[in-house]
């Protein structure tokens, strides 16, 4: 496998998800909230916008927002596996609130 050069190419924030051997492209910028998930197959109502197949994601895991132009993740203090950022994991408060954080390229 070869490493293949980047090159910037304007026209809005986008997300790279790596699961698997998959690679999935979405196009953040089309609306300024995402729910970050796994698929359930047998829950009824809300699915997430930005599905995952594996099972150490929660069925709502977070968020990306958009906020004064900026993106955010922002954990959900519900799901039991945490969130990793940059290889850290996500600090959650005494009281169980969430965590945001700024993201950027990269």
């Amino acid at each position: 496998m070869e490493t293949q050069r980047y090159l910037f190419q304007p026209g809005g924030a986008k997300l790279i998800l790596l699961e698997g051997d998959q690679i999935r492209t979405c196009a953040l910028d089309v609306r300024p909230e995402w729910l970050v998930g796994r698929i359930d197959p047998t829950r009824t109502g809300s699915s997430p916008d930005i599905p995952f197949a594996s099972m150490i994601v929660s069925r709502e895991h977070g968020w990306l927002r958009n906020i004064d132009g900026q993106w955010y993740y922002t954990d959900n203090p519900k799901n039991l596996n945490g969130t990793f950022y940059n290889g850290s994991k996500l600090p959650r408060s005494a009281e169980g609130q969430a965590c945001s954080v700024p993201l950027s390229n990269g």
